[in-house]
């Protein structure tokens, strides 16, 4: 029988992902988590075959949840699932030790795809994401966000999605200096001085859409 631990603070994601997988699989047991907390303590109690995780989770740092399952959990596999766009974490979630990643907008026999990919132990890679490492051998691609630590990734979208820097502390239950530290070495990795700048260095490199 097949396990899986789902991580995402949304109700409606959850249960679709639930009714996702019980159309696709026979015998399994499908746990739920809204927060990184709430599911280090499910993985504490049972075994899972495969964790489903969103990025933006309150209270949760992915990377490091990632981080931690593979250390602690080595039979978990696990796969991001994001409205992120994967040319902007694919590599570090790979680096984490995700499996694979995939878009929520993804069509569902994708989603799918991805999932027994992970199951199977083999890594799940759309066709955005081997498009962006075939460019990786192209040195005038290179992409300066690529510098930025998770972390800093991380504030870096929700700076250019707008968040004030007291949303970001909020969200990544951080204080609003270490916010605005982080954006100060993120502006200087990225070679600019304001967010006018910023944004359009993300328009060049397709991670502000």
């Amino acid at each position: 029988m097949k396990s899986f631990l789902l991580l995402d603070d949304h109700d409606i994601i959850r249960e679709g992902l639930r009714s996702l997988l019980f159309k696709t699989f026979d015998e399994i047991r499908v746990d739920d988590a809204a927060s990184g907390q709430d599911a280090i303590a499910l993985l504490k109690t049972n075994p899972y075959d495969l964790l489903i995780a969103d990025v933006h989770v309150p209270d949760t740092d992915i990377f490091e949840m990632l981080k931690y399952v593979k250390e602690h959990y080595p039979a978990t596999r696990a796969l991001v699932f994001s409205m992120t766009a994967e040319n902007i974490y694919g590599r570090k979630f790979f680096q984490a030790g995700a499996m694979g990643f995939i878009s929520k907008a993804s069509p569902s026999s994708e989603l799918e795809k991805a999932i027994r990919s992970a199951l199977n132990g083999q890594k799940y890679f759309s066709p955005e994401y081997l498009d962006q490492l075939s460019s990786d051998f192209r040195p005038h691609h290179l992409n300066p966000f690529r510098d930025l630590s998770s972390r800093e990734l991380e504030i870096c979208i929700q700076l250019m999605g707008s968040q004030s820097l007291t949303q970001i502390a909020a969200m990544l239950g951080i204080t609003v200096s270490t916010v605005a530290t982080h954006k100060a070495r993120i502006l200087k990795k990225l070679r600019v001085t304001n967010m006018v700048q910023l944004n359009e260095l993300g328009k060049q490199y397709d991670i502000l859409r």
